[in-house]
């Protein structure tokens, strides 16, 4: 199938992504980056706001210096250590936890530098303690919420042991304040766990969706015995590559082989040993062909193979050896001495002729090999020609000797049992 011209056009893997030299190349990476990325914004803002502080002579200057400091200080090993190969052994939620508690600390920090402004600091320490919620167990989420109520409440008792010039005599704006994140940061980081769980589900959800729609894509372009292309598929393979064939003026060929006897081998052994049978001529016919070649169950007993920019010469090779290593093998639940053959017919593509005109003059070689005697190759001849070239069967058996090669004509008649 060919793309729509409506299409953009796909990017080339092996070219740069935007932005890889700052975010990184693979997906995960730059995944992490990003969100990182949200952290550095938000002690950017916040520096800024402190920085106003300092000017209004709120903020002590050195106090903020040490903050940026650190801040800055812990960008840049988060940054180097997430663009390093050891993070990539190292789970998600584990990096987001460590992230989570730097930022915890750099914000009861700044509410105790902030002094009449720290309770602005109380919505980053909201943000901080539901920025992990895709990514940490709600289990040890829940634990940092409740690490965030006690350092805010240690950096208050701390203000009022060491800095009491920061604090006003009434402590009931911090109680306030301590009151505020104790009710309602459980509730927000319960919330974040509620959409944590939704994100698994969809993402469990997508999962089992993907594994149905390769099913289902199997099913409608796979054989369910033998696992190989369906004739419905094959069809459209064959399509594309008639279609490929006249654009590049090459040729293409295709082999319809049919099981001798197969009827006789089902009726006298079971339906059982006839599937192995088909079974193990898929898994002899998928091994020998090429990587560029297709094969299919077209029917029954009946199969095809596809053999893009192959002449008739080069795919009878290709079935002779299919031919010969099925002839060789010995089937469990068969006599020893009971040899499954193929007769087959090929056809190669010629200018103006349509796919179904091919099929059909490897259709009649096919019938010409099965009234020839079976266990031989037959290659169709041209449009308008009336010989058709018969190869010879090279395998002989001790005390046997080779069937000499013969021609057929187009207008040969047998009667052909399955």
């Amino acid at each position: 199938m060919t793309a729509s011209n409506l299409d953009p056009p796909a990017r080339d893997p092996a070219a740069p992504a935007p932005f890889e030299w700052l975010l990184g190349r693979d997906a995960r990476t730059r995944a992490r980056v990003a969100q990182a990325g949200i952290s550095f914004i938000a002690y950017a803002l916040s520096a800024l706001v402190m920085g106003w502080g300092v000017v209004q002579g709120i903020v002590i200057r050195n106090a903020y210096i040490g903050w940026v400091s650190l801040a800055v200080l812990g960008a840049v090993l988060t940054y180097a250590f997430v663009r390093s190969p050891r993070s990539q052994s190292m789970h998600d939620a584990v990096l987001t936890e460590i992230q989570v508690i730097w930022g915890i600390f750099l914000i009861v920090w700044g509410y105790a530098m902030c002094g009449p402004w720290r309770t602005a600091t109380l919505f980053p320490m909201m943000m901080a303690m539901t920025f992990g919620a895709m990514t940490i167990p709600w289990q040890r989420l829940l634990g940092i919420t409740v690490f965030g109520i006690v350092a805010l409440a240690a950096t208050i008792a701390g203000m009022v042991l060491w800095m009491p010039d920061r604090l006003p005599s009434d402590l009931t704006l911090d109680l306030v304040n301590l009151a505020f994140i104790t009710s309602l940061a459980p509730c927000a980081t319960l919330l974040s766990v509620r959409f944590g769980l939704i994100k698994t589900r969809l993402i469990a959800q997508r999962r089992e969706l993907k594994e149905a729609m390769a099913q289902i894509h199997a099913m409608a372009t796979q054989d369910g015995l033998t696992g190989l292309y369906n004739r419905r598929h094959m069809s459209e393979l064959i399509a594309h590559e008639h279609a490929r064939a006249q654009r590049a003026r090459r040729r293409f060929s295709i082999a319809l082989i049919d099981i001798d006897h197969f009827k006789r081998i089902n009726d006298t052994w079971g339906h059982a040993r006839g599937d192995h049978v088909l079974q193990r001529f898929a898994q002899i016919a998928s091994e020998e062909a090429r990587k560029t070649d297709s094969v299919a169950r077209w029917g029954g007993e009946e199969f095809l193979i596809l053999a893009p920019e192959s002449e008739a010469a080069s795919c009878q090779i290709l079935l002779e050896r299919i031919r010969t290593r099925l002839r060789d093998t010995c089937f469990e639940g068969l006599p020893d001495d009971e040899r499954i053959t193929v007769s087959v017919g090929i056809a190669t593509s010629e200018p103006g002729e349509m796919p179904d005109q091919q099929i059909e003059r490897a259709d009649q070689v096919l019938y010409q090999a099965k009234g020839g005697g079976r266990d031989r190759i037959v290659i169709a001849p041209a449009p308008g020609s009336k010989v058709a070239a018969v190869a010879p069967i090279t395998t002989e058996t001790p005390g046997a000797t080779a069937m000499p090669t013969t021609t057929a004509t187009p207008a040969a008649e047998a009667t052909v049992a399955g």
